[in-house]
């Protein structure tokens, strides 16, 4: 969720790393569209959907503000995406440790594994001794 910065970012490294499918959900669907021709241009491979998915998905990684303040609700709309058809949660706020979206996910209902943004993925062009800029960037 996200299409901004952070979500652009982490969209085309899941591209890179050869996820099968995204599915972009932006509060302004003009910006999902275009990061979606984005990754079709560089990952044509990846099936990109702009709009919550019918099925089971693996993980779902929130690159939103929404989570940033207490009072902020959860991005996710559950309605659309239940938790228990999600393999994992990763959200990309790391203060608070504890977003809705994390707190939501670690219900005894849902009890999904979870991350938070102290993992974030790196920059291109920003030195990382981990994982996440082992390959080259489009």
């Amino acid at each position: 969720m996200g299409a901004g910065g952070a979500g652009r970012v982490a969209a085309l490294k899941l591209a890179a790393e050869g996820v099968r499918e995204l599915c972009l959900i932006n509060r302004t669907r003009t910006k999902a569209e275009s990061l979606g021709r984005e990754i079709g241009r560089h990952f044509p491979q990846v099936t990109v959907l702009l709009d919550y998915p019918d099925h089971a998905v693996d993980l779902v990684l929130n690159a939103t503000a929404l989570g940033l303040r207490a009072e902020d609700a959860s991005p996710l709309d559950e309605q659309r995406l239940p938790l228990p058809r999600v393999g994992a949660v990763y959200d990309m706020i790391y203060r608070p440790a504890e977003t809705p979206l994390l707190r939501r996910a670690k219900k005894p209902d849902v009890a999904r594994p979870m991350v938070w943004g102290c993992c974030c993925i790196k920059a291109p062009g920003r030195s990382n001794s981990g994982p996440a800029n082992r390959r080259p960037w489009p």
